[in-house]
């Protein structure tokens, strides 16, 4: 792969993950779920549009969140990092990590592109691309990134009732339930795409990208540490772990004080940022 092939991949790797995921996902997979509730959110007879309407009516009251005391873990970095996360619907994502040495990676999306900078990088620079072309990058690497996915992750996408199915008792998990639809990827692949929902507690546990043909997993996320916000009227994660098998990438976004619907964001916020001596690289001009 080229090196302008290269940053795209650690473009669609690192953004995705800056949703989160982890080193060790088996042990943190359910824990969750396993806790004891008073009763079903989802008895025995739930249909899909009942599931859908429960999450919608959380997500559509969650215009956005951010936090300023989170932290994220990757394989390759010995020591967690400090960040501060903001999140806004339908497109509005902004992840800047620092240690003590100072900034060291900023990762954003707003309604037009997506961006990131990271300052170990052996070029570094602002790396972008219009969200309208990420497809074509996609397709040129064969490397697959959904955007859209990406934000259902974070809680602020709501989910469209008509494009899905329900699966009850997926694996023989009893307490559990899928909402399964089939998505196109940037790459061209079709893909089968899994909610899965704790029917005790009502909570998204898990989403997942398969290939839909060779049925590996393209990308996963697992949601845990849900606390609730009775101020707001729901709960959210609180640890997010993602793994993103083929590009070799995983992450761990650990959340600490949430701001939920926050007023007064800043615009530059979702604002390509200008940084001292990185120049700005548009990805869809750099891989022709």
């Amino acid at each position: 792969m080229t090196d302008a092939g290269r940053l795209a991949a650690a473009l669609l790797a690192v953004t995705a993950v800056a949703a989160g995921a982890g080193c060790n996902i088996g042990s943190k997979l359910g824990a969750d779920a396993a806790r004891p509730v008073d009763r079903l959110v989802f008895g025995p007879h739930a249909t899909r549009d009942d599931v859908v309407a429960h999450l919608n009516a959380k997500i559509e009251r969650l215009h956005g969140w951010r936090c300023h005391n989170a932290t994220i873990k990757t394989p390759q970095t010995p020591v967690s990092l400090k960040a501060k996360v903001s999140v806004k619907s339908p497109s509005g994502f902004r992840l800047r990590a620092n240690s003590m040495l100072g900034d060291e990676a900023d990762i954003g999306s707003n309604d037009e592109r997506i961006w990131f900078w990271v300052r170990r990088s052996d070029r570094p620079a602002v790396y972008t691309v219009a969200h309208d072309r990420v497809a074509d990058i996609g397709r040129r690497l064969e490397l697959p990134f959904q955007s859209e996915w990406l934000m259902e992750v974070l809680g602020v996408v709501p989910i469209d009732p008509q494009t899905v199915t329900l699966q009850t008792e997926p694996g023989d998990e009893e307490n559990l339930l899928q909402l399964v639809s089939t998505v196109r990827i940037p790459d061209g692949r079709d893909a089968m795409r899994l909610i899965t929902v704790d029917r005790r507690n009502g909570y998204v546990i898990s989403h997942q990208l398969y290939d839909a043909r060779s049925h590996g997993v393209i990308a996963e996320a697992f949601l845990n540490d849900y606390r609730p916000d009775p101020s707001q009227g729901m709960a959210l994660p609180h640890e997010i772990v993602l793994r993103w098998p083929e590009a070799d990438q995983e992450m761990e976004l650990k959340i600490g004080d949430v701001e939920i619907n926050p007023a007064g964001e800043p615009r530059s916020t979702w604002e390509l940022p200008r940084i001292a001596s990185a120049p700005v690289v548009d990805l869809a001009s750099a891989i022709r």
